[in-house]
């Protein structure tokens, strides 16, 4: 890759994403990760202070971010997207400890935030993560979690309206139509539009969460099968216990009660639509 980009006459410089607030940000015209979306998820902050435009070349596990934008891991794609040069601006969530100011002990995220069964998996995950993981490092935990269900009461309010009142169940904040496994529960979200999108599954126990996965994977409208969904600027989330939560498919360790709110048009993506081989 580095070798083509330099023919085509640009200076490559490499770097890790793991310190994001490291200099060069601000002074490339474009920061290439290559990666999954959890790199993404570590480089946005450093990308939000440089207003950089990102490419997300998809090494990861499900790389949400590069389909939703087209990109794939061909060197060719990514010159003709550089050499068309079209910059969507996007919008970013915001997690934080409820109460704190906006960017106190705050976790950005391009896709999404959630909590119950998808959440309590990728710590499952994170936990026994000893290097590289792929689609089947999940089977182990997929099956340990349906065994146990993580299944908490949530207490969700959306720009102050009532999602949830002591329910157990999914909750999904998205901010991309794109999810794991091309489940896609918010299937209307868009990036650039403002707000995010509001998903709660209700479930009580491993049953309805089986006949949550069957029903996205058939394509099927959660809120035509008893979801709760809407879009807001501000989400309030508290729990009647620990529950778990994953930021952009990462395990993270913020914990309720949270503020989740929208940071509008806070990064941009060249974007790659329609330019694949």
């Amino acid at each position: 890759m580095r070798v083509a980009l330099e023919a085509d006459g640009h200076t490559v410089a490499e770097a890790g994403t793991g310190d994001p607030g490291a200099p060069g940000f601000e002074s490339v015209d474009l920061v290439v990760i290559l990666g999954g979306d959890g790199s993404v998820h570590h480089a946005l902050p450093g990308l939000v202070r440089s207003r950089t435009p990102l490419y997300h070349c998809p090494l990861g596990t499900e790389n949400l971010l590069a389909r939703e934008f087209g990109a794939d891991r061909s060197v060719q794609t990514l010159r003709r997207a550089i050499a068309r040069w079209t910059i969507e601006r996007i919008d970013l969530g915001e997690a934080r400890p409820l109460g704190a100011p906006s960017g106190a002990g705050a976790s950005l995220f391009s896709l999404m935030c959630s909590f119950g069964f998808d959440a309590a998996v990728a710590h499952r995950v994170a936990r026994a993560r000893r290097g590289a993981i792929g689609r089947h490092s999940y089977l182990g935990p997929i099956a340990a979690e349906l065994a146990a269900p993580t299944l908490v009461p949530l207490t969700v309010e959306a720009d102050g309206a009532a999602v949830a009142q002591g329910a157990t169940g999914v909750l999904i904040v998205a901010n991309s139509r794109q999810y794991g496994a091309r489940l896609d529960p918010a299937r209307r979200a868009d990036m650039a539009d403002g707000l995010l999108d509001v998903v709660f599954l209700p479930a009580r126990g491993r049953l309805d969460m089986i006949r949550w996965a069957m029903s996205l994977a058939l394509g099927r409208d959660p809120a035509e099968r008893g979801a709760v969904v809407s879009c807001a600027k501000r989400i309030e989330v508290a729990a009647g216990g620990g529950v778990p939560c994953q930021i952009d498919g990462e395990a993270s360790g913020l914990g309720v009660p949270m503020t989740i709110e929208v940071r509008p048009e806070a990064v941009s993506v060249l974007s790659a639509r329609g330019l694949s081989a």
